[in-house]
């Protein structure tokens, strides 16, 4: 893969408001998710880009869709696409998932997507982070069914979720038709931090994989699971 775009160029995360950061576990997820055999994926809740563009910088034959429905954060999108070297390979929209399940046909062999996981918290003042961060019970269901709706009859979701609610949300994945086949439990000082999860709709039964890594070492750096991840987009 040789040196990352990430470690040269300035990902831009702001535009005329507070910023959205671009957090660690969200880089670990996006260098994680395995992308060997697709050819086209899409970035759902895509924010800035940063998933979407570290897929298209690990597999350089995929095609890769973005919807964003913020407007603040898909100007910024735009940006780091044009700004990339795989623009050419990269399509964004301004579009709640709602409204692209209706009007756009393809499916999709991957799926990934951060998506606003904090369910019936306290709300922020900030609107633009309410958007980016919470979502209601219901919603979450309808979410699953639409994300499903993506996806090729082989297809995979990946999704990134917090500890906190992972067992609150677990319950709603058989109700959409969807199954686990991947669970990967990320943890920060011994305790439960964020799951990796990978989702695959019509599975009747299949073993599910579980595994842990933690986050960190014993002296606060990255583990060696996390260095071995990140090393190609960090200097």
């Amino acid at each position: 893969m040789g040196n990352s775009w990430f470690q040269f160029q300035q990902f831009r995360i702001e535009q005329g408001r507070a910023s959205m950061k671009v957090c660690t576990d969200s880089c670990l997820f996006g260098a994680f998710v395995p992308l060997d055999g697709f050819k086209k994926i899409i970035d759902v809740g895509a924010g800035t880009g940063l998933l979407g563009l570290m897929a298209a910088q690990r597999n350089l034959t995929l095609d890769i869709d973005f919807l964003e429905p913020d407007s603040d954060s898909f100007l910024d999108l735009n940006v780091n696409i044009q700004q990339s070297p795989w623009a050419n390979r990269c399509s964004a929209y301004n579009m709640n998932l709602n409204d692209w399940k209706s009007k756009k046909q393809d499916l999709y062999d991957l799926v990934l997507c951060n998506p606003p996981y904090f369910v019936n918290h306290l709300l922020s003042p900030d609107n633009q982070r309410n958007m980016a961060q919470h979502i209601e019970g219901e919603e979450w269901q309808n979410w699953l069914f639409n994300l499903r709706s993506l996806v090729k009859k082989t297809g995979i979701i990946w999704l990134l979720l917090p500890a906190e609610g992972f067992n609150r949300l677990e319950a709603s994945f058989s109700p959409a038709g969807l199954k686990p086949i991947e669970i990967h439990q990320i943890t920060q000082n011994k305790r439960p931090f964020r799951y990796f999860v990978a989702l695959q709709a019509g599975l009747k039964s299949k073993e599910i994989k579980n595994a842990q890594h933690e986050l960190r070492s014993e002296i606060g750096t990255l583990s060696g699971w996390a260095n071995d991840l990140m090393k190609n987009y960090y200097l």
